[in-house]
């Protein structure tokens, strides 16, 4: 017996055939692609159309990158960002070479007493960079802290930005390897005149907000012994304020920038 003509299924195109699919994990770097490619408004739209709530928050630094020149507009998105956290909102220097470099808060209250934090800090070839990642060390809301400076072999003026950081604070101890030995080896030279109860890294080109080490620290006292180590989160951005390095979220990034 002949079959009954089948009813076709009515056609329903994609609204945007120039969006692509969304990869649940990944829609932040998805977002950052679009917008790569010039398409920032499709790009944004995407990650506020798709973004679970954990990773919401990490649009506002893709709104960031895309305010730079414009400071307060680009202030309000990465403090959007940054609230969150419940730490003190970034404010920025008057001088400084590039948005970076002027990374700073609002004085917060200093904790004077604890256990001896030291921080490690290779330091090769960044004769520009050394003095601003010590300082966000030694303005540390945790004041009971060493810093140690390890400068590996440096041909440039390195040594001579190490050594004047000492002179004004002594809490600095600096140390200068005869041959490069890289990050590495350079951290365990360290750890040999350490003094501290607790040990944590930084590096020289980096910046460390001021309650970085008394969120670490309190978080494992108030543990009671349970908490003996803590993890720290980072996000990278170049001197003029673009967020990069986007990432798929899971084992290297929680929301796609951290």
């Amino acid at each position: 017996a002949p079959q009954a003509p089948r009813a076709k299924a009515a056609a329903t195109p994609r609204t945007d055939p120039g969006m692509p699919k969304p990869m649940k994990s990944a829609i932040i770097w998805q977002a950052g692609q679009l917008i790569q490619e010039g398409q920032v408004d499709k790009g944004l739209d995407f990650a506020m159309r798709h973004a679970r709530d954990f990773v919401r928050p990490a649009i506002s630094l893709l709104k960031a990158s895309q305010s730079v020149g414009d400071e307060g507009e680009w202030l309000k998105h990465v403090n959007d960002y940054v609230r969150q956290f419940d730490i003190a909102p970034i404010e920025l220097a008057s001088t400084g070479d590039g948005l970076f470099a002027r990374f700073t808060t609002a004085p917060l209250a200093p904790v004077e007493r604890g256990p001896l934090v030291s921080v490690v800090m290779p330091a090769f070839q960044c004769e520009e960079t050394l003095e601003f990642a010590a300082r966000s060390i030694l303005r540390q809301t945790w004041r009971p802290l060493e810093l140690i400076i390890v400068v590996d072999c440096s041909s440039d003026g390195t040594w001579q930005v190490a050594q004047a950081i000492a002179k004004r604070d002594d809490r600095v101890k600096v140390l200068r390897n005869k041959v490069n030995v890289g990050p590495y080896v350079s951290k365990n030279l360290a750890l040999k005149v350490a003094s501290g109860v607790f040990i944590t890294g930084h590096d020289a080109d980096d910046w460390a907000h001021p309650q970085r080490i008394q969120r670490h620290v309190e978080a494992m006292l108030a543990s009671g012994g349970r908490i003996r180590a803590s993890m720290t989160r980072m996000i990278r951005l170049d001197k003029r304020g673009t967020f990069g390095h986007l990432a798929k979220e899971g084992k290297t990034s929680d929301d796609g920038v951290l």
